[in-house]
């Protein structure tokens, strides 16, 4: 009878040790971050600071989802024109490609579109010109 018990426990043993292993090496994937940096500049190429800069996308099907809006993001830019946006948390592994997103920037009387494909676990970047006109990102943006 111990030479019965002894082959279970061996067995458990050496199924337990192939677990740890197969989750251990599971773990060892590291992420990068997914981020998106804007830089806003007027039409002479100068930074433009304290802008709001919003970025979203909004759905090509008409009538739209009740889930229309995925990613709707607001900031303001800093003293050197830019700012970031971090979609790390949104990315999971293994997902092939990202996002399109749309971009509107604005300052008192100025205002600038344009659109960024986000490339995941990267830095992506866009810069936005601002020209006269008025702005159309909402107030509640901050």
């Amino acid at each position: 009878m111990k030479k019965f018990s002894l082959n279970y426990t061996l067995l458990f043993f050496v199924t337990a040790g192939l677990m740890t292993i197969v989750a251990g090496a599971c773990k060892r994937y590291k992420m990068e971050p997914t981020k998106a940096l804007i830089r806003v500049i007027d039409a002479d190429g100068q930074p433009v600071q304290f802008s709001k800069v919003r970025i979203y996308a909004l759905p090509s099907e008409f009538p739209p989802p009740s889930n229309a809006v995925r990613f709707d993001t607001c900031g303001v830019t800093s003293s050197d024109g830019s700012v970031e946006f971090d979609f790390t948390q949104y990315y999971e592994a293994g997902q092939a490609g990202f996002a399109v997103l749309d971009i509107t920037a604005c300052k008192t009387g100025f205002v600038g579109e344009g659109i960024i494909k986000i490339t995941e676990e990267e830095n992506n970047e866009e810069t936005i010109t601002i020209l006269a006109g008025p702005c159309t990102i909402p107030s509640d943006c901050e």
